[in-house]
């Protein structure tokens, strides 16, 4: 009896294994064949380091030694004023058609009532260690941006003023302060920073283009600005180290959303909802480590960023919660600053080789080169790299059969060679920051039509 027992308990048993492991292979299989999501949220990436190199500072922290510390005082010129309006008017006007003596009285005047701060941008400019305070939330302001921008077209203007004086040596002066300005705001900051800083080195590379082509520019003189632009490409804090401080801000503010929202704490833990905060951080300070490769971002970085933007949290799998709140809060929209930093570089470098060919023509009865490789090495050190083209290919150019009239260009973020964004020459054409086509540079830039 006890025999026949012992068989029919081994005999269930048998059964109910069997059972569990058919069980468990049905529903591994159902789980394969019907995922919750459509893609993998992307895994997050050990090696990279999330934390900035510098460390964070506060207010209280910049010293003297520091160039922040004439910097901050900037922040006290951007302040509204009664004669704001006619300031604008004119820099609009004075942008379009360059420095005219007599025509910008409103421009004149804020030169004279600031002269204090221009003292105080040439003194920063002269020192080399910078860092702004770290910017712990995007909802606290910091007027100095605002002052050091105002304070780089203030020096454009006065920069092209001495130039019509022959006053060179106070003209390279002003240029020189404004990109080093530019530069030095990067240092600590996040991409607000870094996009202003291009901004205003845009600002000064089209002044030189226009003094340039305007026959301004002595021979001697063209080797001070294309040391100038090389300060200003290389002199920007890298976007890695940007973007890292960009974490620290979206840190900042994720924190605050989780200590303010007692249902959002309820619903996830701390590390739940920073997990998916890391992991896109991650992905973009490695894409901030290579080179500009727009299938490769779009697949693992820009990708994930949009789904973001657009609440389409289920193709990932994030809770909606998560995805429809917290992200969009302290993920940038990555793609603009990136290509404005490769832009920015087009920009740069397009810029040398305009001042190239200017210097170029003075030298020669007025024509320009058939070929780039002309300006080498006596107005050029070498033909610059397009840094959109693959395999590191040269800028393009072209010029016309009369040797009179050129373009100059990068492909541009889309990467196809459109014949400098137009086919032929284009009367007022400039580059910009906005089009994903070739980034060109022509004797008609400023050529009103």
């Amino acid at each position: 009896m006890r025999k026949t027992m012992t068989v029919i308990l081994l005999a269930a048993v048998v059964m109910v294994v069997g059972g569990v492991v058919w069980y468990t292979n049905i529903v591994s299989t159902v789980s394969l064949s019907t995922p919750a999501h459509e893609i993998e949220w992307p895994s997050l990436l050990a090696h990279v380091e999330l934390r900035p190199a510098k460390p964070l500072l506060a207010n209280s922290d910049i010293s003297s030694e520091n160039a922040f510390f004439h910097i901050r005082r900037l922040g006290s010129v951007a302040e509204p004023n009664t004669s704001m309006d006619a300031e604008s008017r004119e820099y609009r006007a004075f942008r379009e058609r360059g420095y005219r003596r007599g025509q910008y009285p409103a421009l004149e005047g804020w030169l004279f009532r600031n002269a204090q701060a221009l003292r105080d941008a040439h003194k920063a400019a002269q020192m080399k260690a910078c860092q702004v305070p770290t910017c712990r939330s995007w909802r606290v302001p910091r007027p100095y941006l605002s002052g050091v921008q105002k304070v780089a077209e203030m020096l454009r203007f006065d920069a092209e003023k001495e130039i019509s004086n022959g006053n060179w040596g106070r003209a390279a002066s002003n240029y020189r302060t404004a990109v080093v300005l530019g530069c030095h705001v990067t240092r600590g900051g996040p991409l607000s920073n870094y996009v202003i800083a291009i901004d205003i080195i845009s600002g000064i590379c089209e002044s030189m283009r226009r003094v340039a082509m305007d026959g301004l520019v002595p021979l001697e003189q063209t080797a001070a600005l294309r040391s100038i632009l090389q300060h200003a490409e290389g002199g920007l804090q890298s976007m890695e180290e940007t973007m890292r401080f960009e974490y620290v801000t979206a840190t900042q503010e994720l924190n605050r959303r989780y200590a303010d929202d007692a249902s959002l704490a309820r619903a996830f833990t701390f590390g739940e909802v920073s997990y998916y905060v890391d992991t896109v951080y991650a992905h973009l300070i490695a894409f901030s480590q290579s080179g500009y490769d727009p299938e490769r971002y779009m697949s693992e970085t820009g990708g994930v960023i949009s789904a973001i933007h657009k609440g389409a949290h289920e193709r990932y799998g994030i809770p909606e919660r998560i995805a429809n709140e917290v992200l969009p809060a302290v993920i940038p929209r990555y793609g603009y600053p990136r290509k404005q930093a490769l832009l920015h570089v087009a920009n740069i470098r397009g810029t040398r080789i305009v001042l190239a060919l200017c210097a170029f023509k003075i030298m020669n009865d007025g024509d320009f080169p058939r070929r780039l490789q002309k300006l080498v090495p006596e107005y050029l050190d070498n033909v610059p790299r397009d840094p959109f083209a693959p395999h590191g290919a040269l800028f393009l150019y072209e010029r016309d059969q009369e040797g009179k009239h050129w373009k100059v260009y990068s492909i541009g973020p889309n990467q196809i060679d459109e014949g400098g964004a137009t086919r032929g020459f284009q009367f007022g054409y400039r580059p910009s920051y906005t089009s994903m086509r070739d980034v060109s540079f022509s004797s008609y830039e400023f050529v009103l039509p």
